[in-house]
């Protein structure tokens, strides 16, 4: 698999070995109430979303849409942003590669973006920073 490719391998939180949290770059978990926390975790960086965060939210939301005890998703940021936009070296590395790749990037994140907005469920953005994936994303008011 390319860097450019979206990676679907995510686990939940709490099955993450403490020593690789930095390279799972979204966790999540789902509490005995319903409620889902899902953690972008690049504080390196932000949380700037690359391939392997905006894989991590589509497999995240894929997995979380199935569980019937679900009542409310919460998305936050681990650091001290919660989610400063795309992060541009990685955009500098597809930007020479085919229309073609550019293009399943960029679908990839609308993809992610929109599987955030179509949740039937109360989705919370708890953030300090800028609005995740610049701004395209904005919580509904729950």
């Amino acid at each position: 698999m390319s860097t450019d490719q979206v990676s679907t391998d995510q686990v939940p939180a709490d099955q993450v070995p403490a020593d690789q949290v930095s390279a799972n770059p979204v966790l999540w978990d789902l509490d005995e109430r319903g409620v889902a926390t899902v953690t972008l975790n690049r504080p390196e960086v932000n949380n700037a979303y690359d391939a392997g965060l905006i894989g991590g939210v589509l497999a995240a939301m894929d997995e979380l849409g199935g569980r019937p005890s679900l009542r409310v998703v919460v998305l936050k940021g681990n650091g001290r942003h919660f989610q400063a936009g795309a992060d541009l070296k990685w955009i500098n590395g597809v930007r020479p590669k085919s229309a073609a790749e550019n293009e399943t990037v960029s679908r990839a994140t609308f993809e992610a973006v929109q599987r955030l907005n179509r949740l039937p469920i109360p989705t919370d953005g708890t953030r300090i920073g800028r609005p995740p994936f610049g701004g395209l994303y904005r919580p509904p008011h729950v």
